[in-house]
């Protein structure tokens, strides 16, 4: 779908998000919480069938193969401001996504998949945070943890509990 967006005989249709009776009344008597699932879609349409079809908590592989398509289409310094910023969380703090990655952060690295939130950066939806997250070599996740673990701790105000999730991900 990431690639067939990009050709010129492809018609796009937008949908809006669906409202949250509504993704209640589509996961109908699965054993799955409503109001989490519309948290991770935003009530986007694809990625809301998507999930009702495959198995949650897993991040399907339709939405991997679209999020990967849409990585692949970019630089691999954008990916990787991508990858870190998957691996800060859902709201991304721009000068600490600048400090992880060395990189300057502008709107040009944003590339549809980040979008400004007051003066905080955020995935379009947590389910491509997800899927950006869960293609992350697993070395490669060690590496973010540790540095984001030691930039957060040269912090005076960081969050124990936020310090405690990146240590142990860092296996630290």
């Amino acid at each position: 779908l990431g690639d067939l967006a990009t050709q010129r005989a492809t018609r796009r249709m937008g949908l809006p998000p669906l409202s949250q009776d509504a993704v209640r009344e589509l996961a109908g008597q699965r054993d799955v919480d409503a109001a989490e699932l519309y948290r991770v879609t935003g009530g986007n349409p694809f990625y809301l069938s998507e999930i009702v079809a495959a198995d949650w908590p897993s991040v399907p592989l339709t939405v991997r193969d679209v999020v990967g398509a849409r990585l692949a289409r970019l630089s691999s310094g954008t990916r990787e401001v991508v990858q870190a910023a998957a691996v800060i969380g859902t709201r991304v703090d721009r000068s600490l996504l600048s400090l992880l990655t060395g990189a300057p952060i502008d709107e040009r690295l944003m590339a549809g998949i980040l979008v400004s939130d007051g003066t905080d950066l955020r995935f379009r939806h947590e389910l491509v945070r997800m899927a950006v997250q869960a293609e992350i070599a697993p070395y490669r996740q060690l590496q973010l943890h540790a540095r984001l673990l030691s930039a957060l701790e040269d912090l005076q105000d960081a969050d124990p509990a936020v310090l405690a999730h990146h240590a142990e991900a860092a296996d630290d």
